[in-house]
């Protein structure tokens, strides 16, 4: 399976089992090669440094509105 996606502007926290584990993330949203609506919570994203990267910075600066649905994520995807 291949997806595409797309930052929004949406920042949440991911509270984890630990305690004191919080992690903020990113919501993306897109859909899958097969036309599903997607959605993923993006807490680290990087590039190879030794490559230019002012197009890649660039561009996660860019995001679109989140989808007005709500997120709700089944127990078994949650870390």
């Amino acid at each position: 399976m291949k997806i595409t996606i797309e930052p929004t502007d949406q920042l949440v926290t991911i509270v984890c089992p630990i305690p004191g584990g919080e992690i903020p993330a990113r919501l993306w949203v897109g859909q899958t090669d097969k036309g599903i609506p997607v959605q993923a919570l993006i807490t680290r994203i990087a590039a190879e440094a030794f490559l230019d990267l002012s197009a890649f910075n660039h561009a996660l600066q860019e995001t679109k509105a989140p989808t007005p649905e709500p997120i709700a994520y089944p127990l078994r995807l949650i870390l």
